[in-house]
């Protein structure tokens, strides 16, 4: 009970954070980060340590001129909802596309549905479910508002949601389902008799992700073609999702067909950077030994190392040294292939070319002419 409470505790932790991140989105200047650059919601170094600057902190002026920034339609709509103004909000879905603006998200993926459900608003939560808001929207960790409801053990929201088709069985970028992070133990109970009522296998929904990878990666290896779709929004490859969750036999195969290792997201990240960030250290080994690029640098300028987790930065002193071995090894394998074919060449060669009149003494040339004379006169005789 102990560990689920500290979960329980750095779940709701996280979901401030979001919070704070939301209220920073909305002047739309903050870069989208990949799900896996916030190792349970860490700030990440940059250079010898210092943090990121966050444009949101800037304030919604110019750089001090006096302009005010003009907010996009989903960010005055994710505005309104947080606010609690239900008549705006009315009027923004009315006035605009309601399906587009209800289901969009901040720069962390967070819809107003998560918004409303880590602010512990239920009359938001069922005017957006109402207006045909996606209950089972996951944001860029893969948490859906069930989740958000769960891990701060608001027993009203769950309830509503699960009535209205929230899937207790869904997976986020920790491996966790709701139960898994659950608040609470009226949540627990909730949420563990939602399962036995559809008799859900959670084991099996868990590796549900992994299997299709599986599949996926086995398809491409036998047809010798890859045909990965990136993430829409981070630009994530196949091998950077399985770097960050460990789905080591995944890597393997993708490797195997020839799987850039060095493949970069749209903030730059490589599948080592996503490895070491969540301190997969099979993951990062794999890598290695494939050759990635160590010292690859993300959009800011960062190396895997320095957005690593603290407890694999000597696991990567270590690969980086493997690697420099590998490295020399291999390339001392290439010219003792190199130097063994051009021993064996001219060997070849001078073989050939010895029993030739051009590489004889002018002697022995004369020699070779009087027989050919000779030769031809017998013949000529015959």
């Amino acid at each position: 009970m102990a560990e689920g409470a500290a979960a329980a505790a750095q779940a709701k932790e996280r979901r401030k954070e979001q919070l704070r991140q939301w209220a920073r989105s909305c002047t739309n200047q903050e870069p989208a980060e990949p799900r896996w650059q916030r190792r349970r919601r860490r700030r990440r170094r940059v250079g010898d340590g210092d943090e990121e600057e966050d444009e949101g902190d800037r304030g919604s002026q110019g750089e001090g001129d006096g302009r005010a920034v003009r907010f996009e339609r989903s960010a005055e709509f994710l505005a309104a909802c947080a606010a609690g103004d239900l008549l705006e909000a009315e009027a923004m879905l009315t006035r605009d596309s309601g399906k587009e603006v209800i289901d969009s998200t901040n720069t962390d993926g967070i819809s107003a549905l998560h918004q409303a459900c880590i602010d512990e608003n239920l009359e938001v939560v069922e005017f957006l479910v109402n207006h045909g808001a996606n209950v089972n929207q996951a944001d860029n960790e893969g948490w859906t508002p069930l989740h958000v409801a769960a891990s701060c053990g608001y027993m009203e929201i769950a309830e509503y949601l699960l009535k209205h088709s929230a899937n207790i069985a869904a997976v986020n970028s920790d491996g966790d389902v709701p139960l898994d992070i659950a608040e609470d133990d009226c949540m627990e109970n909730l949420l563990r008799a939602e399962i036995a009522k559809g008799g859900v296998d959670i084991e099996a929904a868990k590796r549900e992700e992994e299997e299709v990878m599986l599949r996926d990666s086995r398809q491409w290896l036998n047809a010798g073609k890859i045909e990965d779709i990136r993430h829409s929004k981070t630009g994530a490859s196949a091998l950077h999702v399985a770097a960050a969750k460990g789905y080591i036999e995944v890597m393997r195969l993708l490797l195997q067909a020839n799987f850039d290792p060095n493949a970069r997201d749209k903030d730059g990240w490589t599948p080592l950077h996503a490895a070491a960030h969540w301190g997969v250290e099979e993951a990062c080994r794999l890598l290695v030994e494939h050759f990635c690029d160590m010292n690859a640098l993300n959009s800011v300028g960062q190396r895997p190392c320095d957005v690593a987790d603290e407890d694999v930065l000597s696991l990567l002193e270590e690969l980086r040294k493997k690697q420099e071995d590998l490295r020399n090894e291999k390339e001392a394998n290439k010219r003792a292939v190199i130097d063994t074919n051009m021993e064996q060449h001219p060997s070849y060669t001078n073989k050939h070319r010895r029993s030739s009149v051009c590489r004889m003494s002018s002697k022995e040339k004369i020699s070779v002419q009087d027989q050919s004379k000779e030769r031809y006169v017998i013949l000529g005789a015959a």
